[in-house]
């Protein structure tokens, strides 16, 4: 569930925001997606020297990484603040009516906000799941709504494949597919979209993954990725297609210098 406002924050922050040491938003860090004993106990080691506070985030409470990086970072909370400050700094984001997570914030008092019934984890993030982390980071999620009002007015104003592009999208892809081309490759130009690609990897992956079929989700970054993927992916096995996602912010634009007399030799 984690992916989505993380491809969120990535891609709206600065990549050397940690580096900037200005006072502002809280950093976002992550914890629970995987059960490295080295990565939590490197975050235990960081939260000793700051200020923190805890989302924790899980539909049953029960799911394995997320209830074993919560344990961890609990005990941490209490034994730097005390139970009452570490109730004060735990927010839950769990079911509504049931589940260990609902059940432990009742009773320990935490404040809590709702993951939807019907939404999956990996469709999350317009949820408090992905909301709260994108919120806090500084980024308005007014906007952010908004915007994906906006889009899901466009995929629906229109039968016309040609006047929807989430049905092109489809159609071209089953057209592939059909053809022979087993895996797809998202390729993004801007490094701050490399979470983007592991959200739509979960996405495509967790959804079309079944029955002994579907379309292999893949990703690269270019131009970083031509250097060591784009042989493979210009002259080897012809089973994959590329699609491409670009962004920038046209406030960064830059000049290169040029060297009329090509002193540099480049």
């Amino acid at each position: 569930s984690y992916l989505g406002s993380r491809a969120v924050i990535e891609a709206l922050g600065n990549p050397f925001q940690s580096l900037l040491q200005q006072a502002g938003h809280p950093q976002i860090v992550f914890a629970g997606e995987n059960l490295s004993e080295d990565y939590h106990a490197s975050l235990l080691e960081l939260l000793d020297k700051k200020e923190y506070a805890l989302a924790v985030i899980s539909k049953s409470g029960t799911t394995t990484e997320p209830a074993i990086a919560f344990r961890l970072i609990r005990q941490h909370l209490e034994n730097k603040y005390g139970k009452e400050g570490a109730r004060q700094r735990i927010f839950a984001i769990t079911d509504e009516k049931k589940g260990a997570l609902k059940k432990l914030s009742d009773a320990e008092g935490y404040s809590a906000y709702v993951i939807p019934d019907d939404v999956g984890g990996r469709y999350s993030v317009m949820t408090p799941v992905g909301l709260l982390p994108i919120a806090v980071a500084g980024f308005d999620i007014r906007r952010l709504l908004d915007g994906a009002i906006r889009m899901r007015e466009i995929a629906l104003a229109s039968d016309g494949i040609q006047q929807n592009p989430c049905a092109l999208y489809a159609a071209v892809r089953n057209i592939l597919y059909r053809q022979g081309k087993s895996v797809e490759i998202l390729v993004a130009f801007e490094p701050s979209l490399l979470y983007m690609i592991e959200w739509w990897k979960q996405l495509y992956g967790e959804s079309e993954g079944k029955d002994h079929k579907g379309i292999f989700p893949a990703g690269v970054t270019f131009t970083s990725d031509l250097h060591s993927m784009g042989q493979y992916i210009q002259e080897g096995l012809r089973n994959l297609f590329e699609t491409v996602i670009s962004v920038g912010n046209p406030a960064k634009k830059l000049v290169v210098p040029t060297d009329p007399e090509n002193f540099d030799g480049l």
